[in-house]
């Protein structure tokens, strides 16, 4: 994906709020017609809710997925989370095609702190690491804005790190889907397909680390997600339950 308007000028701006509505429509309609399940770590989506706590309210946890599944995982967090009331806040890129995602993420409902590893790094994070305070958990795509694909970096670490808050490797996978020929072949579902959702086990990053050992824990995350993204294909491909 690549917007190629300039979103600072009067007819920019217009172009991408009529393709932000556009795309919220598109993925709603298909979404209604998808069945959703929850394949593995119910009971940690659960736990983000607060389900069965005295006070309602869970601590936060830093949701990371790959950036292939942002369609399908957009569309979870708002119909299954945000709706229900999870308050989240999504770290978007300061790129022209992160304007067309802020103002779809806006029109959802979801907060969100502009930035990446690239540009707005560090301001991105200490206003991500206050969303954290405050108790809200923040969605960050850690191969994100540009890849490469399935590389997780740094900066998620880091929050994790700072905050002290565990992060939750999440994966969306669909039993039929299309693939956008972006970096990351970005995944659309196609209508009526089952959308399978997996948490895998959340993990908290220690403090005062050598940078070497920064590095092991880069790693460490990186198989963790790719392990729960593959079980969230298994079990997309795998013949719908009776």
């Amino acid at each position: 994906m690549a917007i190629r308007v300039d979103p600072q000028s009067w007819g920019g701006k217009l172009v991408l709020r009529a393709a932000a509505t556009l795309a919220r429509l598109v993925v709603g309609v298909i979404g209604r017609t998808c069945r959703i399940e929850v394949a593995q770590g119910a009971d940690r989506i659960d736990d983000l809710l607060g389900a069965g706590g005295e006070s309602g309210a869970a601590p936060p946890a830093i949701l990371s997925f790959w950036h292939e599944r942002t369609i399908l995982g957009a569309y979870f967090f708002r119909r299954h989370l945000v709706q229900r009331g999870l308050d989240t806040t999504v770290l978007i890129s300061q790129s022209r095609d992160g304007e067309l995602v802020a103002r779809l993420a806006h029109q959802w409902g979801f907060a969100h702190v502009r930035g990446s590893a690239t540009r707005g790094g560090s301001a991105a994070l200490r206003a991500i690491y206050r969303a954290v305070r405050r108790g809200s958990s923040p969605v960050m795509i850690p191969d994100g804005p540009h890849g490469p694909p399935h590389v997780f970096k740094v900066g998620v670490a880091v929050l994790s790190q700072m905050s002290e808050r565990p992060i939750l490797p999440m994966a969306f996978a669909a039993s039929r889907a299309w693939r956008i020929r972006s970096w990351d072949r970005l995944f659309i579902p196609k209508p009526f397909s089952r959308l399978v959702i997996a948490a895998g086990t959340p993990y908290t990053v220690p403090r005062n680390l050598a940078e070497d050992e920064l590095e092991g824990e880069r790693k460490r995350l990186e198989q963790l997600l790719d392990d729960v993204t593959d079980a969230a294909d298994r079990a997309a491909a795998a013949p719908r339950k009776r």
